[in-house]
């Protein structure tokens, strides 16, 4: 009986190829998922780095209002910032004496746009001492 199972393995009609095949297949395929996966993970880590730096040059831009302007009444209509990681344009519209609504429009450095709408509660936005 052992004799015949070592006869199987090692007979020329070839039992061990279909084996052999099918599992670097099976590997081959798993190689290449992965590859797939890290590949995808890395567009997404892009893509989020991309996204907080839209966010960091949004309250850079806000940040710079708030130190360039202690009168919100004194606020031009469109402002302009232009930063190392990209550009911000910001325009305000007041819809009452309190608030003021902001079109933010964020441009990087890899020429990524988004434009963020915010509603600004002016004696939140600047505090009184």
């Amino acid at each position: 009986m052992k004799k015949r199972f070592l006869s199987t393995i090692t007979n020329q009609r070839g039992f061990i190829l279909p084996v052999v095949l099918f599992t670097i297949s099976i590997f081959f395929i798993l190689i290449t998922a992965t590859i797939t996966s890290y590949q995808n993970e890395i567009h997404m880590s892009e893509a989020h780095l991309e996204r907080i730096k839209m966010h960091t040059l949004l309250q850079m831009g806000f940040q710079s209002v708030m130190e360039e302007y202690d009168d919100p009444s004194a606020l031009p209509h469109t402002l302009y910032y232009s930063f190392l990681q990209g550009e911000v344009n910001i325009t305000t519209t007041s819809i009452t004496k309190d608030t003021w609504e902001t079109l933010a429009k964020v441009t990087t450095n890899n020429h990524s746009e988004h434009t963020f709408k915010q509603t600004i509660n002016i004696p939140h936005f600047y505090p009184k001492a």
